[in-house]
């Protein structure tokens, strides 16, 4: 009889030493409770330090993988460009890799044809790819057109400060203008502008009324004429030269 209490009494005993030799994180804690209030402060603290640091963007910056071909020719129609620019173009790049869409515009003397990819396409490595493509139909193209811009297409967050601008003594014609050739000018002198767009107005124009029972007798046609006034309208650079101890470009 005393032989099992002696047992039984010598089992507890080694149960609270084998507790005791082991850690409980547990009974630390709730032993000790200010080093856990200390650490929940600290954390407390850092997350509205790090919440307050994050960058808020309204329009923030967004890469997708798409690449822009403009093909310009001077006084083309956009029947011509589509014949003998936009169809080579895109037969070319249809053939790259992990393609998704292929959008092409063409209008007055310019061409221009949109490559989206997919998403996990890398931008950089599909911009190589599109100019080699159209490398290789370089030859094919009209010899008279410049040389095709291929860029990568950023879609960057909005317009960082915007004016409204409005003038009792100009019409909207004259205010435009002015916002044009003054407004622009005097912000664009200021460090750190990137760009100046304005938005509204209207734009400087020169309007072209045809007769058709005129032409007709000439045999002519509305594109003709629209050539004709493309190719009078165009600027070349003519290099640059010295004046007054400076060489502006002409």
């Amino acid at each position: 009889m005393k032989s099992e209490v002696d047992g039984k009494d010598k089992g507890k005993a080694e149960g609270k030493a084998d507790e005791k030799s082991g850690f409980n994180l547990s009974s630390w804690a709730i032993d000790r409770p200010m080093p856990s209030i200390l650490l929940f402060v600290l954390l407390c603290v850092a997350g509205f330090i790090g919440y307050s640091k994050l960058p808020i963007s309204k329009f923030p910056d967004v890469t997708f993988p798409l690449v822009s071909v403009t093909v310009s020719l001077p006084g083309a129609t956009p029947a011509q460009l589509e014949t003998e620019v936009t169809r080579k173009i895109e037969d070319a790049v249809a053939s790259l890799t992990k393609v998704k869409l292929i959008a092409s515009t063409a209008t007055d003397g310019s061409s221009q044809t949109l490559i989206e990819f997919q998403l996990e396409r890398d931008l950089n490595e599909a911009v190589d790819d599109v100019r080699d493509a159209v490398s290789r139909v370089r030859q094919d193209l009209p010899r008279e057109i410049d040389e095709p811009i291929v860029a990568k297409q950023e879609f960057v967050g909005g317009a960082m400060i915007s004016f409204a601008v409005e003038s009792a003594s100009m019409t909207q014609a004259e205010l435009s203008w002015f916002v044009d050739d003054v407004v622009k000018k005097t912000l664009f002198g200021i460090k750190g502008v990137g760009s100046v767009n304005r938005q509204g107005g209207v734009e400087r124009e020169v309007r072209v009324d045809l007769q058709p029972g005129v032409l007709q007798s000439f045999g002519l046609s509305a594109a003709v004429i629209s050539q004709q006034l493309a190719q009078n309208q165009l600027e070349r650079p003519g290099g640059r030269t010295e004046y007054a101890g400076q060489e502006p470009t002409v």
